[in-house]
């Protein structure tokens, strides 16, 4: 006599955070064993810094934003505003820390970005 077994799905994690904006996506990752650390994919503008500054706000204190492609002024100073009280920089792009650097120290701040 045969038996039937039912499988299961496997279980799959919540997907991150995701803000849509004109086609364009943010995802704010938090690393696996990690949570004080987070991967930044996407673009950073618009509405969707809120979701970078939420993830701050929960405890992320270090930002890997090897994966940023676009952000805009607005982003860049809130980006700007938690450095480096609240959180720290790691595989920042070369165009992206020129510019923080650059609005760090027109705002009284230190121009280079960790």
């Amino acid at each position: 006599m045969a038996t039937l077994r039912v499988l299961a799905p496997p279980v799959t994690p919540a997907p991150p955070p995701l803000v849509e904006r004109r086609g364009r996506a943010l995802i704010v990752a938090q690393e696996p064993g990690q949570p004080a650390r987070a991967r930044v994919i996407g673009a950073l503008t618009g509405e969707a810094v809120q979701v970078l500054l939420a993830a701050v706000d929960r405890g992320v204190a270090l930002l890997d934003l090897s994966q940023v492609d676009d952000v805009d002024e607005a982003a860049v100073r809130a980006l700007a505003g938690l450095l480096p009280r609240r959180c720290s920089l790691v595989a920042c792009p070369r165009w992206l820390e020129l510019w923080l650097g650059r609005v760090r120290w027109s705002s009284g701040g230190v121009g280079r970005v960790a």
